[in-house]
């Protein structure tokens, strides 16, 4: 399996000194966007800086990236605000239903209740725990079956079932002719024909869960899927994202993830995601001034199509200026890697003083997207085909 990894190492060099005397150097914590890099390969790391660093006359010192920031942690905390607002706003539009139920506006109830099921589902991550949304269908088919479209009702708590699993609608909520009429859809059910599930390899391959339950890594072939609505959650270093889908008998559903841009909250998340732009430049620069240092140089270590591979920039504090390093091919053993790290030091030593280009508000990244393993269409996979197992 390709993983990429993103490292990340800023370093301060004074450049000031005379070549008789010790260049000062400011190391900063390592930054990584796999959750899985252990504090020991970047310690491990760190030390093998510090020697090839020592070895060329330099004086190493441990820095740090500046706080998240007010405005920053502001915005996250405006992130998980909002889903609170969501099942808030889901929950009005139920009350209201039930209202309008209560009066027998049918149509008015029917239209409050799908809103409420929509926004949950437009929010598929909230649907870990189904019951909010399960609760807006069985409202729903029972506004149909109030109304006398039992095939329509039919149709909806058919397609509840899955997410539902084998918890039926409480008595005494539901009268019994409706509980009734969900006791025979879960009959017919249970002897309708399979469909299947085809959920594809997106720029990095990742882990499956259909309702929960773990499938195997994409791209993937799901066969004997339940009719019905299935939750689909994609899995990679901790991060989900999710979808829900609505198989048919006997025919297959493909996925359709929504891309969402990702919101870096302060400077090491804008580095893991390869985004070296003027905010990541101007912390840089800020750091090697306050610090005395005159040469900043910001790396990334990620893995590639073709092995471990480091880049980075050297940024001038003097004029404001970057030159792009690199890059270094290196294992992920620590022996291969200051090898390479060696000659990069050389190449860091000698060109220190040589101008490089004004990058203003550019965006540039440390490796291309189509270099990185995980994002290589020479990496694809065919399907692998596995059974849902009803």
């Amino acid at each position: 399996m390709s993983i990429q990894l993103t490292l990340t190492i800023a370093l301060a060099i004074a450049s000031s000194a005379p070549a008789n005397e010790a260049t000062n150097v400011m190391l900063m914590p390592i930054a990584s966007s796999d959750k899985t890099i252990d504090a020991n390969t970047k310690n491990g790391l760190q030390e093998v800086f510090k020697k090839e660093l020592a070895d060329l006359q330099t004086k190493v010192a441990i820095g740090s990236w500046p706080d998240q920031g007010k405005q920053s942690k502001n915005v996250a905390a405006q992130s998980n605000k909002s889903a609170e607002q969501i099942l808030t706003a889901v929950e009005q539009q139920i009350t209201r239903g039930k209202r309008s139920l209560r009066k027998r506006r049918y149509q008015r109830a029917r239209r409050s209740f799908t809103t409420a099921s929509n926004m949950l589902r437009a929010h598929a991550e909230m649907l870990q725990d189904p019951q909010a949304w399960v609760r807006c269908q069985r409202l729903i088919a029972l506004t149909q079956f109030r109304q006398g479209k039992k095939q329509a009702a039919r149709a909806t708590l058919a397609a509840m079932l899955p997410l539902a699993g084998d918890e039926p609608a409480k008595a005494g909520t539901f009268s019994k002719k409706f509980t009734a009429l969900e006791a025979a859809t879960r009959a017919e059910a249970a002897n309708a024909k399979a469909g299947s599930l085809h959920v594809a390899q997106g720029s990095q391959v990742e882990t499956v869960y259909v309702d929960g339950k773990a499938m195997g890594r994409t791209p993937l072939i799901i066969e004997a899927v339940a009719p019905g609505t299935h939750l689909v959650r994609l899995e990679r270093n901790g991060t989900f994202r999710s979808t829900v889908v609505d198989v048919v008998s006997e025919q297959r559903a493909s996925t359709n993830f929504v891309a969402k841009k990702a919101r870096a909250h302060s400077v090491v998340e804008r580095i893991e995601q390869n985004r070296f732009d003027a905010t990541v430049r101007r912390a840089a620069l800020e750091r090697a001034k306050k610090n005395g240092a005159d040469i900043v140089v910001v790396a990334s270590l990620e893995r590639s199509i073709v092995g471990m591979v480091y880049t980075a920039f050297m940024g001038r504090v003097s004029d404001g200026t970057w030159t792009r390093l690199g890059p270094v091919r290196a294992d992920m053993d620590l022996l291969s890697a200051s090898v390479g790290l060696s000659d990069l030091a050389a190449q860091l030593k000698a060109e220190q003083h040589s101008a490089g280009i004004a990058m203003g508000n550019q965006v540039h990244t440390f490796r291309p997207e189509h270099a990185l393993a995980a994002h290589s269409p020479s990496i694809a996979r065919p399907a692998r085909t596995v059974s849902f197992n009803r």
